[in-house]
């Protein structure tokens, strides 16, 4: 007979450890300022139609880059300032006009 290894051992007490928990992991988002966050969504997105009189798939391909910054409001509250660039859109095989960037302001207060 094989003996359990050191590796076999410590995943079992890790996972007796996890069910024996509460389930509860505290969490933490801060808005810092500064710079800001870049990132890129790619949004894939497919809408079928189907009843008695008509029946149609329609696909959209969205690239956005988005930029997040944060300063401070008038009030002391942190605002939040997301960028929406489009860089491109397809509806099907077919390239779609690109609409402009988008802004958006969130104030974000002590409890939200």
């Amino acid at each position: 007979m094989r003996k359990p290894s050191l590796r076999a051992a410590a995943l079992c007490i890790l996972l007796l450890l996890g069910a024996c928990s509460n389930g509860k992991i505290p969490l933490e988002y801060r808005f810092e300022e500064g710079e800001g966050t870049y990132y890129r969504w790619t949004i894939d997105s497919r809408t079928s139609v189907s009843s008695t009189s008509e029946e149609s798939v329609t696909t959209v391909n969205m690239v956005v880059d988005v930029h997040e910054q944060v300063a401070k409001g008038k009030d002391g509250n942190s605002v939040l300032t997301m960028t929406l660039t489009p860089r491109s859109v397809r509806q099907g095989n077919r390239a779609i006009n690109t609409p402009p960037p988008v802004t958006v302001k969130y104030e974000l207060g002590p409890n939200g």
